[in-house]
């Protein structure tokens, strides 16, 4: 974020912000699927801390939406791009001084290496855009955040930009589909 404030080169900027945006949201991701649910059944007050956590990711998912949808270099864009990196900022702080800390005191060594390691994993895998309407919690993100990571990566690859209608629409449309399979698989359990 700091390189990206000092970077004069549009170009380059873009690459650094398309940068952040992918680390924030990987990580997000892999701590919403692992890392919450870890600290909600652990830390004694584990669902406040993360409420708060998951409100801030909701928050900078929204900004970076809006960011995306944005002109390049357009002063409303680099002021909304300064709105993105305070909630940011406030995240890693509340991440690292509170939420971290407690979950390390709840969990010894052994225990704390588990949701470590499945959560390196899934930030591997993780989305790298924003998705509004993905839920934060288990398992609607993973459930719907698998599908779209693979769509966002292949954007990524390619060097194709998201546009913003995918990221509202495709995530209805797979809820759609996993409510209508679940659906089915009662009915089939039934007959």
């Amino acid at each position: 974020m700091e390189r990206y404030r000092i970077l004069t080169d549009g170009a380059e900027r873009e690459r650094v912000l398309k940068e952040v945006v992918q680390l924030v949201f990987s990580h997000a991701f892999a701590e919403e699927t692992v890392l919450w649910p870890a600290v909600r059944r652990s830390v004694p007050d584990g669902e406040e801390l993360t409420a708060r956590v998951e409100e801030e990711h909701q928050q900078v998912n929204d900004l970076v939406a809006g960011v995306e949808r944005m002109t390049p270099g357009s002063p409303e864009r680099e002021e909304k791009v300064r709105r993105v990196f305070a909630p940011i900022r406030q995240d890693i702080r509340d991440e690292e001084d509170l939420v971290l800390p407690r979950l390390q005191e709840s969990l010894d060594t052994a225990r704390l290496r588990r949701p470590g390691t499945a959560w390196e994993t899934v930030r591997m895998s993780a989305p790298t855009h924003p998705h509004p309407v993905v839920p934060r919690r288990p398992p609607g993100n993973a459930l719907l955040g698998v599908p779209l990571s693979l769509y966002g990566r292949l954007c990524d690859g390619l060097g194709l930009s998201i546009p913003s209608a995918v990221t509202k629409k495709i995530p209805a449309a797979l809820a759609g589909l996993l409510a209508s399979a679940a659906v089915a698989a009662v009915l089939c359990k039934r007959h």
